[in-house]
């Protein structure tokens, strides 16, 4: 014990670095507003498996028509609000190229009273890229 103490008071500076990361890794696992929100892919095929869901792709018509995954609509970021009224006792999920813009609007959605809303993490790229099936 005498060791550990003397270490930690000759490399001070070592030490105060240590907690700082260590804090602040805590910090961002704890307290990842956005993961409440996110689903993994292998999440998704469960749900499109065994629930009843809407897959709503935020990208542009010619980036959808080029490839998206089975099933999913296409939605303008401004039209989101009249498509959600048709399907609100549904589980809904947000798809965008990168996860970000999905991730952001699913917040906003949350706020506003769409409980059952989550974002596909990474995006239709990540997807793609872990080789599931788009069409």
């Amino acid at each position: 014990m005498y060791h550990f103490i003397n270490f930690l008071f000759e490399h001070w500076f070592l030490s105060l670095n240590f907690l700082i990361v260590f804090f602040l890794l805590i910090f961002i696992e704890f307290f990842d507003f956005n993961s409440s929100f996110s689903l993994y892919y292998c999440e998704l095929v469960n749900l499109m498996n065994h629930k009843s869901i809407i897959i709503v792709d935020f990208r542009d018509k010619n980036s959808y028509l080029a490839y998206h995954i089975l099933g999913s609509f296409n939605v303008d970021l401004n039209e989101i609000y009249l498509f959600l009224k048709k399907y609100s006792k549904k589980v809904i999920i947000l798809v965008c190229k990168n996860g970000r813009i999905s991730s952001k609007k699913a917040s906003v959605l949350f706020k506003n009273g769409y409980t059952d809303i989550k974002f596909l993490k990474g995006g239709i790229d990540f997807w793609m890229k872990d080789g599931y099936p788009v069409n």
